[in-house]
């Protein structure tokens, strides 16, 4: 059985929410240190695989 306090808890959610994309379970502050990701384009994939 996993018994968590304070502080331990915040560091699983940040495990669960970047390791395993797991977002729902990171806290507000914790959401807002996530980066931006920008998808690339096909375009840009196809010129990157040349």
């Amino acid at each position: 059985i996993f018994k968590a306090n304070g502080r331990i808890d915040a560091g699983l959610r940040k495990h669960l929410g970047n390791s395993h994309k797991l977002v729902e379970y990171l806290y507000p502050s914790q959401k807002k240190q996530r980066p931006k990701v920008q998808p690339i384009t096909p375009e840009r994939k196809r010129d990157l695989d040349e």
